[in-house]
């Protein structure tokens, strides 16, 4: 079996153009492990690191991590400090226009991002949640215009091994921990649930499920799956409807969400 990090190479390899790269780093374990796979191979790799100023340290983190890029050998190395209101939808407004100054400043072809495969189910999980349907199983893609994830095919423990494997240090952002955003309350009880949705052989599934679905939208059916066709109308409880819970690994739970489990309560969300 190959390491993570040859993974990572081979994966920053395949995608990156020519010309320079910059390497999107937050300080995060994800972000980080993409660094270094990307330091580790020839041709020109800069990072940018945002600073969203919303959590204290934040600042301190941002140059602690651009400080590391630096001594992996990435270059050039920008830092850009953003004014945002504090929820996940102006947070990422304000990072993705960071991310286009940057890319005109340097004359860069291409933003590296460190999604991982846990972050392609979340990100599954939450479209499914809301009542997105079918479209939400063709997740994040690989490649769109200048934003690249060469890490999709790897897991979050994976990256933590590249980074110990480096001798780096991680910031662990509080803010992953404030189940008032909606996707660290789907994470943390994914990360809680031995079997079903939140799984490891979830996290392997959902994702290569949302890679074979892109570009297939016609479909109406979960390959395998027993519920019958997902449906979008409102139920009982909200938008998520039994069949949706069983297209992503409950199969074998065929309940209704429990009321007090994640699922339970942004179906409740989704109904007010």
């Amino acid at each position: 079996m190959s390491r993570p990090i040859d993974r990572a190479r081979t994966a920053v390899a395949a995608m990156a153009p020519s010309g320079l790269s910059l390497v999107a780093v937050s300080g995060g374990a994800d972000s980080l492990a993409l660094a270094v796979a990307a330091s580790q191979l020839p041709g020109a790799f800069g990072a940018v690191v945002v600073d969203h100023g919303l959590q204290p340290g934040s600042a301190q983190a941002a140059d602690r991590a651009a400080q590391q890029c630096r001594e992996l050998g990435l270059d050039p190395v920008l830092v850009r400090r953003v004014r945002t209101r504090p929820d996940e939808a102006s947070a990422r407004t304000a990072r993705y226009e960071a991310f286009e100054r940057a890319l005109e400043s340097t004359g860069a072809q291409r933003i590296l991002l460190g999604h991982t495969r846990d972050d392609q189910a979340e990100q599954v999980l939450l479209g499914l949640l809301r009542g997105s349907g079918i479209r939400s199983l063709a997740g994040m893609p690989a490649v769109r215009g200048a934003y690249a994830r060469p890490l999709l095919d790897l897991a979050r423990e994976d990256t933590e091994q590249i980074c110990a494997g480096a001798g780096l240090e991680y910031w662990d952002d509080p803010s992953n921990t404030d189940t008032t955003y909606r996707r660290n309350l789907v994470r943390g009880e994914a990360r809680n649930r031995p079997q079903g949705a939140g799984s490891p052989a979830a996290g392997r599934g959902v994702p290569r499920a949302a890679s074979g679905r892109r570009g297939s939208g016609r479909q109406k059916r979960w390959p395998g799956a027993n519920s019958g066709p997902v449906r979008s109308g409102r139920g009982r409880y909200g938008k998520v409807q039994i069949s949706r819970a069983r297209a992503v690994g409950r199969e074998n739970q065929c309940l209704p969400p429990k009321p007090g489990d994640c699922f339970h309560r942004l179906a409740l969300s989704n109904h007010r």
